[in-house]
């Protein structure tokens, strides 16, 4: 496939140039040459990773660890990874990219194999959108190259997620501002909103002067968006307390449906960055978000997340967008009282409200964000708790035709949020139902949750106790999930167990002085039989719960149990 010898200028000499011959899977062939003196031995491990990568066909991850902790100087480095280019494995590019960027600008010669990427229809967006990137750090300034991306603006194949990434770049390499504009002027009229907003942005930034105001005070025409439009934007953002002036030409802009969907995207930046807006500006952000156009949807959702969370009337807004008829406009209206954590507690029967409307044709993400909000607030929200309770009945209408893992997704998420907003009574029977019936072929996620929530009662869960010694013993799914989100994706610090959750739960239960507690957490302790075969987590979680039973004054009972 591929073959590598060392050239030996002398026998004296140590030094050498290394010549690879790396041949992809599509028949292609890259040459990489050191012509600058390499150490024998920094030249051996890099023929060998190179070497292991090519044959690596299925796994190249390990090799590609490899060569990043080698640390080439840019003489060694940039060749290596600019030929790396033309390996046909995503994982291998996007290494080879990475590599790259950290070279910063020593990394101008593999500007234009880089850019060969742009239109190489082999190529995922992922990584064409991670070599504009990369020629962004590298900051290329051959004028050929320049050229060259300016073609790409022009072509009629260029993808848009790519024309995005270009549009800036250019801007950043400053060509000259005529010939860039001759480009960029037609893409407002592209079929992509991102590309007609990246366009506009960058015309904006082009523009020599932005004291052009008939945007907001004029008729919108063409004429008027082709000049320092969004220059203007930017001027008002800067404006500090004159700012407040503008809010309501920005409502307008964001509002009307004759507003260039560019030009909208820009007032929603805009408000969302002025600093405090008033309740108009609020609830126009809201209301963008349920816009049919994506693009202008996703952007009002962003930012969103940039307003002032203390500002009373955002709550009273954001309670009354649960009950818009735009799904994403009641998912943004919960992301919002989730930021504002215990502050939302206002809003706490609004989000009761929200889940007693909901049914089987409800996301399912949308009933864990009304979820989330209620867990931020915490015990302030406990009002919540029997609404919480009797959706825990499986004649509930939220399970109607949802799938098994959904459902039981959904009821043990139920689970963790009482275990952050309290527990009544009335939710005793569905936290023993799933203690006791652990379903052994199924991730015992709902079981998990139910440990939790019992923890979360303290003492008063004392009759769950033998149902969470059952559970240490028990044979589960081996897979692990967090409670900490309802996402199935999860980082990795999240993980926990049903095991785990059960000896945390009678931690918290405190039950020191029942001796079968003790003795199987001494047993457990110790890795003795029949739990030798179980996580070793367990093992030190079992010694911390058999010391902080000791910490609370039980020490000597406990160890006399032991015995």
């Amino acid at each position: 496939m591929w073959m590598a010898r060392p050239f030996m200028s002398s026998k004296r000499s140590r030094d050498y140039t290394l010549v690879v011959v790396l041949a992809t899977t599509l028949g292609g062939v890259a040459i990489v040459s050191y012509p600058t003196p390499v150490a024998s031995e920094t030249g051996e491990v890099l023929e060998r990773s190179l070497r292991k990568l090519a044959e690596a066909r299925d796994d190249p991850y390990r090799w590609l660890a490899i060569l990043k902790d080698l640390s080439l100087e840019p003489a060694r480095g940039v060749p290596a990874y600019t030929g790396l280019l033309s390996d046909v494995r995503e994982p291998v590019r996007r290494h080879a990219l990475r590599a790259l960027q950290a070279y910063g600008i020593a990394a101008r010669p593999a500007a234009h194999t880089i850019v060969s990427l742009l239109d190489d229809i082999s190529v995922s967006p992922e990584t064409q959108v991670l070599a504009v990137n990369t020629l962004e750090t590298i900051k290329p300034q051959q004028s050929t190259l320049i050229r060259a991306l300016i073609d790409y603006l022009a072509a009629s194949d260029s993808k848009a997620h790519v024309i995005v990434r270009v549009i800036p770049l250019l801007v950043l390499l400053r060509p000259e501002a005529s010939v860039l504009k001759a480009q960029i002027l037609p893409l407002l009229r592209h079929a992509d909103l991102g590309v007609q907003f990246a366009a506009f942005r960058a015309l904006g930034e082009l523009a020599s002067t932005g004291d052009d105001n008939r945007l907001l005070t004029g008729p919108k025409t063409a004429n008027t968006l082709l000049e320092g439009g969004y220059r203007l934007f930017i001027q008002i953002r800067h404006a500090g307390a004159e700012s407040s002036s503008w809010l309501p030409a920005l409502v307008r802009l964001v509002q009307e449906d004759g507003t260039p969907a560019f030009v909208r995207v820009a007032a929603i930046e805009t408000l969302a960055h002025i600093g405090r807006i008033d309740a108009s500006a609020a609830r126009a952000l809201f209301n963008a978000v349920g816009a049919v156009d994506e693009f202008i949807s996703q952007s009002a959702t962003e930012n969103l997340s940039h307003l002032d969370m203390g500002r009373p009337h955002l709550l009273t807004i954001a309670s009354e967008g649960l009950r818009h008829d735009n799904p994403r406009v009641r998912r943004q209206a919960a992301v919002i009282l989730k930021a504002m954590g215990p502050n939302a507690a206002p809003a706490t029967e609004a989000l009761c409200a929200a889940l007693r409307r909901a049914n089987g044709q409800t996301a399912s993400f949308l009933i864990a964000a009304y979820l989330d909000a209620l867990r931020t607030i915490g015990r302030a929200a406990d009002s919540a708790s029997e609404t919480i309770s009797d959706l825990l009945s499986y004649r509930s209408v939220i399970y109607a035709d949802r799938d098994t893992l959904d459902v039981l997704r959904m009821r043990a998420y139920l689970l963790v949020v009482l275990s952050d907003i309290g527990a009544p009574e009335s939710s005793y029977p569905y936290i023993l139902d799933a203690l006791a019936h652990v379903d052994e072929q199924l991730l015992a996620y709902e079981a998990a949750a139910a440990a939790r929530v019992a923890g979360s009662i303290g003492p008063r869960a004392r009759p769950f106790v033998p149902y969470l010694l059952r559970a240490l013993g028990k044979r589960t799914a081996e897979e692990e999930f967090s409670l900490e989100r309802f996402d199935p994706i999860f980082p990795r610090e999240e993980a926990t167990t049903f095991q785990i959750e059960a000896i945390r739960a009678l931690v918290q239960i405190q039950p020191v002085d029942d001796p079968d507690v003790i003795h199987v957490l001494t047993k457990l302790s110790t890795a003795s039989a029949p739990f030798a075969h179980l996580d070793s987590r367990l093992f030190s979680e079992a010694r911390r719960a058999l010391q902080m039973f000791a910490d609370h004054g039980q020490g000597k009972t406990a160890t006399g149990l032991a015995n």
